[in-house]
């Protein structure tokens, strides 16, 4: 198990230690008199084995990396990092185009690799220097205090759905135009008796490797329903999204009975919005487009959600009548510093233009980016900027402090007019 990256200050006084990776002396030198002025003790490597050799046997808080070298290139030495565990923030620098170091840098990030700065040859100083003087707090590996994974077999996960242990947290969806809350997404969140709670990325697999996901979606479905119904009856025009697991398009009665049970809890299909991967979707494409078209005619809300992330997108938002496209958190939080990527979610906005269904970006962790995905066009955010998922009270609370604001859409109005 790789260890937690906790970021912590520094002591002052302590050593920071930097490895310089160039087979450029000039450029070494350069970088290195920066490094050393923002106060870190510099080491450098000219060449993969020299870099391997210290990367094997020393500790860095940064690692300045180029690209281009002699015998090897940076991307290997990025996949070295990775493999060595070594948790150090990297730069990278190249002389190559800038497509090419944004490549560079998303294959780091799949490799887990904090990309602090990833800078053009000849190399802006001023920027590297800041990168180097950043508050000098360091991201440290500390080994995380290890504690055996409960047992969840079978009994365990159908014993917590039926005590109702298992319940949903909504997650605000916000008009980034004007801040208004307009819905919510229920994520399963799950306590247990003693009180402790179990996290969704351990008893989700759980619940799909022993095929529960289908009855799992109907729980959530049910208490979505029962906790829902009073703040809907508030506020009629708030949507609830639900996420539908791969099983539940290979049942062609499902549309029925997803209307029985909101009939039973006197909510309208209306309400809801049920979300599909692109994935699920096409797996069996011609039994999910009967089932989800005969759910749009019904009244539910058809969402496909983590747009872009596979191969068949397109085909997909063809073939079935979605009412929503949900942009997947990875291009959003990789969007803001990824000039493609950037590309990518203005190019899913058009398009959901194009088919006329509103565009949900989920993932937005600060006011700039729901800024510069406002003025492109998204008509509603979700993310921590906003909130995290909260119980149903809390979320009620959103709603009571919800309301239109005039001069936030002012704002983006004229940021569209500024941007063109």
């Amino acid at each position: 198990m790789k260890p937690q990256v906790v970021t912590i200050e520094r002591d002052a006084e302590a050593p920071l230690r930097v490895l310089v990776v160039d087979d450029d002396s000039v450029q070494r030198l350069i970088i290195g008199k920066i490094a050393a002025q923002a106060g870190f003790e510099v080491t450098e490597a000219s060449c993969f084995d020299q870099a391997a050799a210290f990367l094997a046997t020393s500790r860095f808080q940064r690692i300045v990396l180029d690209l281009s070298l002699a015998e090897h290139d940076g991307v290997e030495i990025l996949r070295l990092i990775s493999d060595l565990d070594v948790r150090a923030p990297v730069i990278l620098a190249s002389g190559c185009d800038e497509r090419i170091l944004n490549s560079a840098a998303r294959i780091a990030r799949s490799f887990g690799i904090d990309v602090s700065a990833a800078l053009r040859k000849p190399l802006d100083l001023a920027c590297l220097r800041a990168t180097f003087s950043n508050d000098r707090k360091q991201a440290v590996p500390v080994e995380p205090h290890v504690r055996p994974a409960p047992q969840l077999d079978v009994r365990t996960l159908v014993l917590a759905l039926e005590n109702g242990e298992i319940s949903p947290a909504f997650q605000p969806k916000v008009d980034l135009r004007t801040g208004e809350v307009v819905g919510f997404e229920a994520l399963a969140r799950w306590t247990d008796r003693r009180g402790v709670r179990v996290p969704p990325d351990l008893f989700v697999p759980a619940m799909e490797r022993f095929g529960l996901m289908s009855e799992l979606t109907f729980h959530m479905l049910r208490m979505v329903a029962r906790t829902y119904r009073p703040m809907f009856a508030r506020h009629p025009r708030m949507n609830v999204a639900v996420n539908l697991c791969a099983s539940m398009l290979e049942d062609l009665g499902l549309p029925e009975r997803l209307e029985e049970i909101l009939g039973q809890a006197g909510v309208p299909a209306g309400a809801i919005t049920l979300e599909v991967t692109e994935t699920v979707a096409l797996a069996n494409a011609q039994v999910a487009a009967d089932i989800l078209t005969r759910l749009r005619i019904k009244g539910f809300g058809v969402s496909i959600d983590d747009f872009g992330c596979g191969y068949s997108s397109l085909s997909a938002l063809a073939r079935i009548p979605f009412s929503e496209l949900k942009i997947d958190q990875s291009f959003v939080r990789q969007g803001q510093s990824d000039p493609d990527m950037w590309k990518i979610v203005r190019a899913a906005i058009a398009l959901a233009r194009e088919f006329g269904i509103k565009v949900v970006a989920e993932g937005i962790e600060n006011d700039e980016m729901r800024m510069r995905l406002a003025v492109a066009g998204c008509d509603i955010g979700q993310g921590y900027v906003f909130s995290r998922p909260l119980p149903i009270g809390e979320a009620e609370a959103w709603l009571t402090k919800s309301t239109p604001n005039p001069r936030r859409a002012s704002a983006i109005d004229d940021a569209s007019v500024a941007v063109g």
